[in-house]
């Protein structure tokens, strides 16, 4: 299965929603256990990332 980059963004929102922060670069764990794979999307140009390429963190937080 793949997860499009849309489908990261929409998950690291929801949990910046759930858990807000007043620090400036904290986040949950949820949201930063996504960012690591949603930069590498970006960095590398790709429209997605499949399962295989997530932890179990980040798979749990979409």
């Amino acid at each position: 299965m793949n997860f499009a980059i849309s489908d990261i963004e929409a998950a690291i929102e929801g949990w910046r929603m759930r858990s807000p922060s007043d620090e400036a670069f904290a986040a949950s764990t949820e949201a930063r256990a996504l960012a690591r794979p949603y930069g590498a999307v970006i960095v590398h140009g790709c429209e997605g990332v499949p399962d295989a390429g997530l932890d179990d963190r980040a798979v749990l937080s979409l």
